[in-house]
């Protein structure tokens, strides 16, 4: 059923844009979900309520506004074992999605001894990641082995999965229109976006050095959300500083991705 038919407020824009099918040579559905990471159990089993469904996450950046790493700074209860603002991105798609297509950059080595062992965690490495955000993306859609896609930034740790869940109720009229779909709250557009896997191949040929958003303005369906976790991301150090009370000039909470082994 399609989300206008389920009540789903949708708005279409449409520009003329022809694209080919994306070729896909498998389709694994089998996974198992972490729902916390750092020294807690990671053989928990993935959400029954898991879609068939990769998400894109991006992890490739160097920060710049942060001035520190800012996927591997703490954040929420520590209790368990270290918990960063990527272990949080990660937990919450995959509360939805089935597997997660982690595309690094900056520091990659680390992300690689972090998360390699997570079955539903499959790293890829962007060498051009200093090109800016289009890189990645598409290196991540290059590995997309789904019908869809979600396409998502690795410091936005509060959405959640019903963000992931309104999306994909328009899915039928994203590939019906070859349409991405953008969730927007109070006139701001954010995150996850989801495409069809027959937009990838004319992303993938595309301008490289151009912004997602105007290789994706052919046609966009906005979905009206009241959830500003959509753009609620951590990159600057006020943003830190008001989430969690840690003042990044306090040298103590750098440990947070040196002293940690799991």
């Amino acid at each position: 059923m399609s989300a206008a038919r389920k009540g789903v407020s949708l708005s279409i824009e449409r520009r003329d844009c022809t694209v080919n099918r994306h070729s896909k040579t498998s389709k694994n559905t089998a996974c198992t979900e972490q729902q916390a990471f750092g020294k807690q159990d990671i053989n928990e089993p993935t959400s029954e309520y898991s879609q068939p469904v990769d998400c894109v996450v991006l992890a490739a950046g160097l920060s710049s506004r942060m001035g520190e790493w800012k996927l591997q700074l703490p954040l929420g209860d520590q209790s368990q074992g270290l918990r960063t603002i990527l272990d949080r991105s990660l937990t919450h798609a995959l509360s939805f999605c089935h597997r997660v297509i982690l595309v690094t950059g900056h520091r990659s080595d680390e992300l690689f001894e972090r998360y390699h062992s997570r079955d539903n965690i499959h790293l890829v490495f962007n060498p051009d990641y200093r090109q800016g955000l289009t890189s990645s993306v598409l290196t991540g859609l290059a590995h997309v082995s789904s019908d869809f896609a979600f396409i998502t930034h690795g410091d936005l740790p509060f959405l959640n999965r019903k963000n992931f869940s309104t999306l994909w109720s328009a899915r039928h009229d994203a590939a019906r229109n070859k349409c991405a779909v953008f969730p927007i709250c109070n006139g701001q557009s954010g995150h996850p976006v989801l495409i069809t896997d027959s937009m990838i191949p004319a992303l993938l040929n595309a301008d490289h050095n151009r912004p997602m958003k105007q290789l994706l303005k052919h046609c966009c369906i906005h979905i009206p959300v009241s959830s500003p976790e959509i753009y609620r991301d951590i990159d600057t150090p006020e943003a830190y500083l008001a989430e969690t009370g840690i003042s990044l000039g306090v040298q103590q909470y750098r440990w947070a991705y040196n002293n940690d082994s799991t």
